[in-house]
């Protein structure tokens, strides 16, 4: 089980054009493994929540955007989420690692240790072209 992290930062308003939009991530999953999307949507949905508890107040004016991160201590990758609401434009950010320069300087931090379901193996076949 992997614990789960929560942030509300200050606003971030550069470099959302690099990221891969969960919609976009979403189609890509859809023609994978089913279990593969269901266990994402499952994440993205968590990741509201857990959101919401950190300060997130329900809207978005930009993203919600999907990265990809090393998990620790293994050779897998977990995905992340990030996205800025729309009052006072206050990105949230939602990691099954724990990320410590965030916890330093953020403005709300909650961790939960319900499961995430952020790990990821096949995580570069969507760079690769892979199905």
């Amino acid at each position: 089980m992997s614990r789960c992290y929560a942030y509300k930062i200050a606003p971030i308003d550069v470099g959302f054009d690099h990221l891969v939009s969960v919609d976009d991530y979403i189609l890509y999953l859809a023609r994978c493994e089913v279990n593969r999307l269901l266990d994402f949507i499952s994440s993205w949905d968590f990741a509201k929540n857990l959101a919401i508890d950190a300060g997130w107040e329900g809207d978005i004016r930009e993203g919600p955007f999907v990265f990809f991160l090393p998990f620790p201590d293994s050779s897998e990758m977990s995905f992340a989420f990030i996205f800025k609401q729309e009052n006072n434009g206050d990105t949230m950010v939602v990691s099954p690692v724990r990320l410590e320069w965030l916890s330093e300087s953020c403005d709300s931090e909650v961790a939960s240790d319900e499961i995430f379901v952020g790990r990821l193996s096949w995580a570069r076949e969507m760079f690769e072209g892979g199905n």
